[in-house]
């Protein structure tokens, strides 16, 4: 994961503030992503396996795919 991540990762604020039980109140909601050809579908399909969550989204011209997640089950 830390090659992929180094690579073609990164984690971004999925774009909205959520009500949270922290002393502040709110929070910010992270997604990690990482991005490869699209001729490593499968290798990015095999990681929602492994961490039994997350998607996989092709972008429009069909070159590259996203294994896109929100959050590990705990």
């Amino acid at each position: 994961m830390a090659g992929f991540t180094s690579g073609e990762g990164c984690f971004h604020p999925s774009g909205g503030i959520t009500k949270s039980r922290n002393k502040v109140g709110i929070g910010v909601e992270l997604v990690f992503q990482i991005t490869q050809h699209t001729r490593d579908e499968e290798l990015l399909k095999n990681l929602i396996t492994y961490f039994e969550c997350g998607s996989y989204v092709v972008s429009s011209k069909k070159q590259w795919g996203v294994f896109s997640m929100y959050k590990i089950r705990g």
